[in-house]
């Protein structure tokens, strides 16, 4: 199945952030960066805190996989 969102993400070579934080919210987003999503990063571009000031405990970043469907999700929020 075509999805023009999750074409057009990774043809701008966005990728998939994914963070815990340590009160239990998750924020998952596509962009290029942490600070697209509004996180704050250490010096190594880790993020610390998101845009609450939650700190952050546990993160991932990710290629985008169309088989992913919580990637999909995002680029469709993304675009959306």
């Amino acid at each position: 199945m075509k999805n023009e969102a999750f074409d057009a993400a990774v043809a701008e070579g966005l990728k998939y952030f994914w963070a815990y934080t340590h009160v239990g919210t998750v924020g998952d987003f596509v962009g290029d960066s942490w600070e697209s999503g509004g996180f704050r990063c250490n010096e190594r571009g880790e993020p610390v805190a998101d845009v609450r000031c939650n700190t952050v405990g546990r993160y991932i970043v990710e290629e985008l996989d169309a088989g992913n469907p919580a990637h999909v999700a995002a680029c469709e929020e993304w675009y959306g």
